[in-house]
């Protein structure tokens, strides 16, 4: 069991080749999770492939595990690329900020139940610290006001836009889109606003039928227009901030050739 345990914390912190977690140690009321890169790896920058000429000692405070404080530790590689010299970028960090995505993710959310001081008594952290993480990030709807007093009132941060109010504006422009092609297919389009706005998983058999026959309709803009949200909605999925930025931008490049134009 206990030779399992590298296996199964590579499996639930999403750590893949080349990396690997080398051991795990528990002192006192912490957990230290120790992560390298296999001998010979590569890794890719700008779709080339570069091997490690050097490594630097990197740690992030992760999530608790149970009542243990939790830290990741990895030797980090560096690479020379026609850039010049980089440092590889890892599955689960920001830069220099000391804290994995996850526990950044759970601070910004526990900040609407706690003030700073009760985060950083419960979580043995300084204050500065957990404001350098709330003031980096601005969680915020897409309105014009908003992003402009995130900018007077927090010139450093870097503004993130809250995923709910993201879907909403691909919900609004999707309805548009059928609102507009209804007037000329009206006998296919009807009674389909809400079958379009839900979510797949919570669709009844029966609209999931209903759904299945009118995405045999691939030349309507509606369809197109929907086949793409469920598609942006993927970029969620990915863990690596990287990873989602590529798919984005294919997202938008295929939008910009359907040339959809809402009501």
């Amino acid at each position: 069991m206990r030779k399992e345990l590298p296996k199964f914390f590579e499996q639930i912190l999403n750590i893949t080749e080349p990396w690997y977690i080398a051991k795990i140690e528990q002192q006192g009321n912490t957990i230290n999770i120790y992560v390298d890169f296999k001998k010979g790896a590569k890794f890719e920058y700008n779709g080339k492939y570069y091997s490690a000429y050097d490594t630097v000692q990197r740690s992030w405070r992760h999530l608790n595990l149970f009542q243990y404080e939790t830290y990741i530790h990895a030797r980090v590689a560096r690479i020379k690329t026609d850039d010049g010299t980089k440092i590889v970028e890892v599955p689960c960090d920001r830069k220099n900020s000391g804290f994995t995505l996850l526990f950044e993710a759970f601070i910004l959310e526990l900040y609407n139940h706690m003030t700073v001081a009760e985060m950083a008594k419960k979580y043995n952290i300084t204050q500065n610290r957990l404001w350098r993480i709330l003031d980096f990030y601005v969680s915020k709807n897409m309105s014009v006001p908003f992003k402009a007093g995130a900018r007077k009132h927090f010139p450093k941060a870097k503004i993130i836009f809250d995923k709910f109010h993201v879907l909403n504006v691909l919900s609004v422009q999707l309805d548009k889109v059928r609102a507009r092609e209804n007037k000329g297919y009206h006998e296919i389009l009807k009674r389909t606003k809400y079958l379009l706005l839900k979510n797949p998983n919570n669709l009844t058999k029966k609209d999931k039928t209903r759904l299945d026959e009118l995405m045999e309709y691939q030349h309507l803009d509606t369809v197109q227009a929907y086949g793409l949200v469920l598609e942006f909605k993927k970029m969620f999925d990915y863990k690596k901030p990287s990873y989602a930025a590529k798919y984005f931008l294919f997202i938008f490049v295929a939008l910009g050739k359907l040339n959809l134009t809402p009501a």
